[in-house]
């Protein structure tokens, strides 16, 4: 090969129709020993698109910009060739994700056309031949250990893992054939959430794909979230924040309400009375403490007083749970005793407290088993 390259010409044939196609090439330099110089090689893959526009499917989505939880989104669907020729039997699915879900991992929304018609693994298997070109001199290389752990037994030495609950909004609707004019409605019900989503569409017939994308707000006029801990131990005592924020447009005096069941308890007045203007934004600190046991505790609020002219509306209510474990590791105890008839026996220890403990919830729990 000379020192500038080289140029080579493939011939493309008309009845290549697929897309894994890919150009190789293995450059070898020979080794000169006067020069001291070792052989060289190089290794390069080329991909070979073939690429069919008439089979891809121009789709768009109209969605309303702002709308409220608790509804039912509709979203117009309309498709159309890239050549201009009519639409045929064309299906289109439909789903609305939590954009802040999907931000985590940079998710892109799936195009079909892409996976049909897009570039495709090289699946040849390629033998080098470097382990022939490679200099005998040279360092064994040194294994390195640890950074193994298993990450469940981890979790596992310090007791049960708590049970938590993450409320995710990923809906999906069935998929809807579009009519002769390419041209159809989707709807899809919303459930109790705040904040942005993504509708992810893709379009597909016997022979054409597509997809689309578009972006939804959803904002109740009030907008109520309660920041909680992951989990809590038995006996722990902390503060909850409940962010409520005005957004219905006008000043508002509410009520707000809260009540705590199973495993957690209030500390403080369940109810309180907050003005907020146009826009604005409130904290409020809600103690709570965790009752002894495995489980979990959950916290309901219901904010009532909003008025918008022209509309009844119904008391804002939403719920959150905590996850809660025991402070401390799991102990079984066994014991054997003959109990006589007109007898009674206990078990020593049956609840031990934790120094300084005043309150239940400072309660050790031990896992009792009476042997026979």
């Amino acid at each position: 090969m000379p020192a500038g390259g080289a140029d080579v010409e493939v011939p493309i044939n008309q009845d290549w129709k697929r897309h894994d196609l890919y150009l190789s090439a293995l450059v070898i330099r020979p080794g000169d020993k006067q020069q001291q110089s070792t052989p060289k090689r190089a290794v390069g893959l080329l991909h070979l698109p073939l690429v069919d526009e008439g089979r891809k499917l121009a789709l768009t989505l109209e969605a309303p910009q702002r709308m409220r939880p608790n509804q039912t989104l509709t979203v117009k669907v309309k498709a159309a060739h890239s050549e201009g020729k009519p639409p045929q039997q064309i299906n289109v699915l439909l789903s609305a994700v939590d954009s802040g879900i999907l931000n985590i991992t940079d998710y892109a929304t799936p195009d079909p056309y892409q996976a049909f018609f897009g570039r495709k693994r090289y699946s040849a298997d390629q033998y080098d031949v470097y382990g022939q070109l490679i200099e005998g001199k040279g360092r064994l290389a040194n294994l390195r250990y640890g950074g193994d752990g298993d990450e469940e037994d981890a979790l596992s030495r310090g007791g049960k893992k708590p049970i938590t609950t993450v409320t995710i909004v990923a809906q999906q609707a069935q998929p809807v054939k579009l009519d002769a004019k390419g041209e159809g409605e989707i709807q899809i019900a919303i459930p109790d959430f705040n904040g942005e989503l993504r509708l992810m569409a893709q379009a597909w017939s016997d022979e054409d794909f597509g997809k689309a994308e578009a972006k939804t707000l959803v904002a109740a006029p009030v907008v109520a979230e309660l920041a909680t801990p992951r989990f809590l131990a038995g006996g722990d005592s902390t503060q909850l924040a409940l962010d409520v924020s005005n957004l219905s447009g006008q000043p508002q005096t509410l009520t707000v309400k809260l009540a705590a069941s199973g495993l957690v308890a209030l500390q403080g007045a369940g109810e309180q009375q907050v003005s907020l203007a146009n826009g604005e934004r409130t904290t409020l600190q809600i103690p709570v403490q965790a009752l002894v046991g495995f489980g979990q505790g959950e916290v309901a609020l219901s904010v009532s007083g909003l008025t918008l002219p022209g509309e009844t509306l119904k008391d804002y209510q939403h719920t959150w749970k905590i996850g809660v474990r025991p402070a401390y590791p799991a102990q079984t105890r066994q014991f054997a005793s003959v109990i006589r008839a007109g007898e009674s026996w206990e078990p020593a220890g049956r609840c031990r407290r934790r120094p300084g403990a005043d309150n239940p919830g400072g309660a050790m729990a031990v896992n009792q088993q009476a042997a026979d």
